[in-house]
């Protein structure tokens, strides 16, 4: 049913002791408890670090598994704020109204409160405490996130025009001028307005600075490329903690720039309202092999309603990525991300990548009566070394490298050097078939260029392709994650497996109301579930493929952990079930698996008949899931509706 609409945001300035310096206003700080029992999860949705001369808008997306439901309050009684020793109460969630970087306004759910402006002015602390319905759970805090309570938006404005003279304090011709000269004034929070349409490189201060406590703002008044006209370094790095890239008028091209590198003090840049493209497309090599990664910026950045394209790897460990729409990518979207929200995505294959060319003929044809070719390490790593035997005994060894030293020296990268050293050996020869992909990429046909062991290269010419094995992921996790929210996005034609929590243990972990649509080049793979878990929840998501718990591969859940009114392809457990985990009110495709713990499930169709169009992004629900309504355990559907005492699994009412 259509939404209520929610209670005003209540307001909340610094208590009377604060003095403008940041913690000053609390008798004691707040502190997250040391974990002995399930956690809600909790992360903001607003980007802070901003000044402020009236009141600011924040928020966060918080929520807990309440004995099996997660109904009214997200399973909370409530979010606690602290804001520099005064304390309110959000008593529930709602949706709120946003107004993005480019004036669009978006509606968002979360937990939401204003802070305000007193007329004191410094930086100035606020804390999250989420309190969980279920006495059994800890409740948790997050913070300190820091606010420029300020007497002007912007303490230094400054604009960049590279035809105009400089004014000193006021214009420059270059961005690494205006970086200098706010270094000199130790400023906080600033404005750099480009003012001129073109290519900027956008270079840093000749000194690094990290003393700003807020963000520096970048804009354009004219449309403008942030772009490399060369490949750059596998970073890029801009010396200038907490920079804000902001409004549609900025297109960041990555297609030189292997990514931004930030400072260890830095809480991450801000890409907010921009256009981040690679214009090479996702299958453009980087220095004839794979990208580094991750892609656009390093850890702890921020993205928020922003166009992406074109990328392999995108959003590795990003702390917030918000009403952002992602295109033409491939391999993982996300790896290690604590917070996705209300994203959508289209069109995503790595099939280019792991294709096998032939690159590679080797053949001994000398008096030794046998011959073999091996080789070292993993496909892609950097220092695979082949081994040359004849008669068992080495004849010679080459390491190939993929580094940036051995790329610009073309020595030890190509699939022709391997092919010189070969032919240098007495007895053997090697034509090269095709010298596109660096030799880090080669192996044997069909092994997706894994090590392999002495192979015969005598009796017949031994044939080496070259490949990237990229593994695909929606949201991948690399382990020991705690404290994740990923929240109301969408996906179609995706072909990946859509989400993959394995590589250590996952606590206190959110996926609601995410669509999943497949990819025909991978039209069912696996969403995985391995090592221990405790409270991870996925409910009323759509996921378009098979679902695996691996008990083989150490999956434990404990008994916060929940897995409800989902869509699934069929859910298939691979070794012992864990009655821990509470699996009901799921729905399955005609004919899928189901585990025997499964309570109040029920199957039909297919992705073509359970949704209007998920090719297309249309998870509307349709066909048996229809017929198969459920209780429900999240309030409001992806769509931001009210869902009805009974209503259909997955992501939409």
């Amino acid at each position: 049913g259509p939404t209520p609409p929610p209670p005003a945001p209540l307001s909340i300035a610094p208590a009377a002791g604060w003095t403008g310096v940041a913690g000053s206003g609390f008798a004691s700080v707040p502190t997250d408890p040391v974990r002995t029992s399930a956690k809600p999860a909790m992360r903001p949705i607003v980007v802070h670090r901003q000044a402020f001369t009236d009141e600011i808008l924040v928020g966060v997306y918080a929520g807990a598994n309440n004995r099996g439901s997660m109904m009214g309050n997200m399973g909370l009684e409530k979010v606690r704020v602290r804001y520099e020793g005064n304390v309110i109460d959000i008593a529930q969630p709602g949706f709120e109204t946003v107004v993005d970087a480019n004036g669009q306004s978006r509606s968002y759910f979360g937990w939401w409160a204003r802070l305000q402006h007193d007329g004191r002015n410094g930086v100035a602390h606020v804390y999250y405490e989420a309190i969980p319905s279920d006495a059994t759970m800890q409740s948790r805090v997050i913070g300190p996130f820091r606010m420029l309570p300020s007497a002007s938006m912007y303490d230094y404005d400054l604009e960049v025009a590279p035809s105009q003279p400089e004014i000193a304090g006021q214009r420059y011709q270059s961005e690494r001028a205006a970086f200098n000269y706010l270094r000199a004034q130790s400023a906080q929070h600033p404005r750099i307005r480009i003012a001129e349409p073109g290519t900027y490189s956008i270079d840093g201060p000749v000194y690094k600075y990290t003393n700003g406590q807020g963000l520096c703002r970048i804009e354009a008044s004219v449309p403008i490329a942030i772009a490399k006209s060369e490949q750059s370094k596998d970073e890029l790095r801009l010396y200038y903690d907490g920079l804000w890239f902001n409004g549609a008028n900025i297109t960041i091209d990555m297609r030189y720039i292997a990514r931004f590198r930030l400072e260890p003090t830095d809480q991450g840049y801000w890409f907010d309202g921009v256009s981040i493209i690679h214009s090479g497309g996702r299958d453009e090599m980087w220095s004839s092999g794979q990208r580094p990664v991750p892609h656009i910026a390093s850890e702890n950045s921020h993205y928020t309603e922003c166009d992406i394209s074109g990328f392999h790897n995108q959003g590795g460990r990003v702390a917030l990525a918000r009403g952002c729409s992602y295109a033409l990518g491939g391999a993982d979207c996300f790896s290690n991300a604590l917070c996705v929200v209300d994203c959508n995505f289209a069109d995503w294959d790595s099939s280019n990548w792991s294709n096998e060319v032939p690159a590679l003929a080797v053949q001994y044809t000398g008096a030794g009566g046998s011959a073999t070719l091996e080789l070292t390490n993993a496909n892609e790593a950097n220092g695979r070394t082949f081994t040359a035997r004849v008669d068992g005994a080495s004849v010679g060894t080459f390491t190939v490298k993929n580094d940036t030293g051995s790329a610009a020296a073309g020595t030890n990268y190509t699939v022709q050097n391997v092919a010189d050293w070969l032919n240098g050996l007495a007895g053997w020869t090697a034509s090269v078939l095709d010298d596109t992909r660096r030799a880090t990429a080669l192996g044997l046909p069909g092994t997706k260029g894994t090590a392999f062991t002495a192979t015969d290269a005598r009796s017949a010419p031994l044939n080496l392709v070259t490949t990237f094995d990229i593994h695909t992921d929606w949201y991948q996790s690399l382990g020991n994650l705690e404290n994740v929210v990923l929240a109301n996005c969408t996906a179609q034609q995706i072909g990946a497996a859509h989400i993959f929590f394995a590589g250590g243990g996952h606590k206190d972990m959110l996926v609601v109301n995410c669509s999943f649509g497949s990819n025909t080049s991978v039209p069912y793979g696996n969403s995985q579930f391995s090592t221990a878990h405790s409270h991870v929840v996925m409910a009323h998501c759509s996921i378009a493929q098979n679902f695996l718990p691996r008990a083989d591969q150490g999956y434990d859940a404990d008994g916060y952990c929940l897995l409800a009114n989902n869509v699934f392809a069929q859910i298939e457990w691979r070794g012992s079930e864990d009655a821990d985990l509470a699996v009901t009110h799921n729905h399955f495709f005609a004919g899928g698996l189901q585990p025997a713990l499964a309570k109040h499930s029920s199957s039909g169709g297919d992705e073509t008949t359970l949704f209007a169009d998920a090719s297309n992004g249309d998870f509307t629900p349709g066909g048996d899931l229809l017929a198969s309504l459920k209780k429900p355990v999240v309030q409001y559907d992806r769509a931001g509706m009210l869902r009805p005492t009974n209503s259909p699994a997955g992501a939409l009412a």
